[in-house]
């Protein structure tokens, strides 16, 4: 059980760290670019607002003045932003927001179309703006930004197109990736400490849920027992119809979940007797219909207990329909067939082996072979067929190991296989 802890800790730390990781890594990763995009777009912008101070022709009235410090504000551009800057097209506009000078690199033709071809051109705004573009596997920022003097009048406005240099694209992406890494491995190095944690914790629930188990069996085991007593004067029907229970279950292939519901059935079975009169328990002669009536309400009783308690909800099935028949004439409910819940089917056969092989009031007990053909004759009827011929198969072992046990075997037996079911794991 302990190894099946583990394994699910360590599965489930790996997909929360897994998880987290992705989660805290394109946090990281978008936070970063952030970063990136502001400090690209406040290098654009220093380089954008240099041109303050040749933007002065643009209150020239004289159209050969304007037209030819036009040109030698172009031939600035091109020397000083572009030829050996990072921008690849820089236009100006007036006040107005009319175009009046672009500049551009004729190596980067490509580009200037390919933005062309976007499907938004940035609108000429108040305040910067820009936007990412990736051509080529190259990164360009698209900038748009008003240039204003000294005493914040806004004299122009300024478009470009910004080339980011492959090599501080380079260092920028080993950062992003750093970034990231050192954030996966801080989460997978937090889970890996945890682990010892959860595991020790684990076990101490695990050793506590074991203790718990134990006494709660404990309390089931005398409650049948003192069920068992007062209805056969001996305890011993308990421990016998629940190593037979057992050991049938696992010839079956029971899971262990299933046996363990199987038990706490086996023990409680007949709990609801508590509300039997002794007179009707005890009578040494065949019960009256009006008494069978009053014998049969003993399952209404023992569900009506085991209901409100989820830790008995699995050992619902065998209080509910121990006494169904496999051709629907049982009682409570009437079902047949497959619809009788496996764990009941099972324990109806062992419940009647030991009443047939064990002395009542009214009866004594028939012998191993008579009490074989007995059940074989209602094979079919009150027994699911199948699950009779694999308790055929055992039969020789259950009688010889369990019914001929005295009380301190059985005691014995039973304790090792609830140790087995319920102790520590």
């Amino acid at each position: 059980m302990m190894r099946q802890v583990r394994n699910r800790i360590i599965k489930r730390l790996f997909f929360v760290a897994l998880l987290l990781s992705v989660l805290s890594g394109t946090a990281v990763f978008f936070l970063e670019i952030k970063k990136v995009d502001e400090h690209v777009l406040q290098l654009a912008l220093k380089e954008a607002q240099s041109l303050s101070d040749h933007v002065a022709f643009l209150s020239l009235r004289d159209e050969r003045d304007f037209a030819l410090v036009r040109e030698q504000v172009a031939e600035h551009i091109m020397s000083d932003h572009i030829s050996r800057g990072n921008f690849v097209v820089i236009e100006l506009y007036d006040p107005d927001r009319k175009k009046v000078l672009k500049v551009s690199d004729p190596d980067y033709e490509q580009v200037e179309d390919a933005v062309g071809k976007q499907p938004r051109k940035m609108p000429l705004a108040v305040k910067a703006d820009y936007r990412k573009l990736y051509i080529d596997g190259l990164l360009y920022i698209q900038v748009s930004s008003p240039i204003s003097i000294a005493s914040g009048e806004v004299v122009a406005y300024f478009e470009g197109i910004y080339r980011m240099d492959p090599g501080a694209m380079g260092a920028i992406n080993m950062r992003l990736l750093v970034s990231v890494l050192q954030v996966v491995l801080v989460i997978f190095v937090t889970a890996a400490a945890m682990y010892p944690v959860i595991i020790v914790l684990s076990r101490d629930m695990i050793r506590l849920s074991d203790d718990l188990a134990m006494a709660n069996m404990g309390i089931l085991e005398a409650l049948g027992s003192a069920v068992s007593k007062r209805d056969r004067g001996t305890n011993s029907h308990n421990y016998r119809v629940t190593l037979y229970a057992i050991r049938m279950a696992e010839a079956i292939g029971l899971d262990r979940e299933g046996i363990k519901g199987l038990v706490k059935g086996a023990f409680l079975h007949d709990i609801g007797k508590i509300g039997v009169s002794d007179d009707i328990l005890n009578k040494p002669s065949e019960l009256t219909r009006e008494e069978s009536r009053l014998m049969e309400a003993h399952v209404d009783h023992g569900v009506d207990i085991v209901k409100n308690y989820a830790w008995l909800g699995d050992a619902f099935d065998v209080v509910m329909y121990h006494h169904e028949k496999y051709d629907g004439t049982g009682y409570r409910t009437g079902l047949r067939g497959k619809d009788i819940p496996l764990k009941a089917r099972i324990f109806t056969i062992v419940d009647v082996f030991d009443a047939l092989t064990s002395r009542r009031p009214y009866r004594d007990p028939v012998s191993y072979h008579e009490a074989l053909r007995m059940m074989r004759e209602e094979r079919g009827t009150r027994f699911d067929p199948d699950l009779l011929n694999k308790f055929m198969a055992i039969a020789p072992d259950l009688h010889r190991d369990v019914c001929l046990a005295c009380d301190d075997r059985l005691v014995g037996m039973l304790a090792d296989l609830r140790t087995v079911y319920f102790g520590a794991r």
